[in-house]
């Protein structure tokens, strides 16, 4: 639907006001993602932007490495160097540092993948800024929690806020109702089970197409006793995935090539059936198929 394409663009527009801006997500890797767009959006507007980073020292994953973002390991510091920036960018643990309590270096705080961001999360690092903003879908990946907890609190803050709602409602917030990946095939089951019948797709995607036809496909595989991997379940997969390669696709502006194995993405619940997957694909010749859970695709667009 173009959240995030839409978050960087608002965190631009706050800068080119005068605002200091905190970018937070409860990973590194959703953090860099929207970095990434409102990298080009800021260059894209001509809006100068000088950014930190709070990573964490020795560890090369919650470093960004760009050169309009400073990697600072020591949040003391990135609170000394943070009035010479216009964004700060960080998980929970800096925003809820106190340190940034009270709101005087952040203006507005965007939270990403807010669907994922409890309750207690959100109020913590919300302490940090005087406006804040939930980007998310509360229908998407919910939020990690480990243990066993009091009824309620397992719901995100997108999830209290919203109630009984399944969508933002108009005087609430804003709903992005366009997608901009899914085939009307594919999107008129998502938007009547989950979205309340207010997504929609942009006009070309009904352009897309495989030799194979559209839609979504329900294939059962008979097994027992499997718990968190199902070696049968792997190769049915690589079975159907070798009967489509070749076939031929479509995309929206009416290009058609053969189906390649970067073509396709295959998802899990468990680690153990996406490792079991893995050496089933690479045994069948099919090592090149991404494959992983939920929390690895998301977010990202499929061929």
């Amino acid at each position: 639907t173009g959240k995030t394409w839409t978050g960087a663009r608002i965190v631009v527009d706050l800068i080119r006001r005068g605002r200091r801006v905190g970018v937070a997500a409860t990973s590194h890797k959703a953090i860099h993602n929207l970095l990434d767009e409102v990298g080009r959006a800021a260059r894209e507007e001509g809006v100068p932007v000088r950014g930190l980073k709070k990573c964490s020292a020795g560890n090369t994953e919650t470093e960004y490495r760009h050169d309009w973002v400073a990697d600072v390991d020591d949040t003391s510091e990135l609170v000394e160097r943070a009035r010479h920036a216009q964004l700060l960018a960080g998980t929970s643990w800096l925003f809820a540092h106190e340190d940034l309590d009270g709101g005087a270096l952040v203006d507005t705080l965007v939270i990403d993948e807010a669907g994922q961001v409890s309750l207690a999360d959100a109020l913590a690092m919300g302490t940090a800024a005087r406006n804040l903003i939930l980007l998310g879908d509360p229908s998407q990946l919910a939020q990690v929690s480990q243990g066993t907890h009091p009824e309620g609190v397992g719901a995100s803050v997108l999830e209290h806020l919203l109630g009984e709602h399944l969508t933002v409602p108009e005087d609430f917030g804003i709903f992005l109702d366009r997608t901009r990946r899914m085939h009307p095939d594919v999107c008129r089951f998502v938007s009547e089970i989950v979205y309340d019948n207010r997504l929609v797709g942009l006009p070309s995607l009904a352009a897309q197409k495989t030799a194979l036809g559209t839609g979504l496909r329900f294939l059962p595989v008979e097994h027992a006793g499997n718990v968190a991997a199902a070696p049968e379940e792997a190769e049915r997969v690589a079975r159907e995935i070798r009967a489509m390669l070749g076939g031929s696709w479509t995309n929206r502006d009416g290009e058609t090539r053969p189906l390649t194995e970067t073509d396709f993405m295959v998802v899990a619940p468990y680690n153990m059936q996406v490792r079991l997957l893995r050496r089933t694909l690479q045994g069948a010749g099919l090592g090149d198929v991404p494959v992983g859970t939920v929390d690895k695709f998301q977010g990202r667009e499929a061929p």
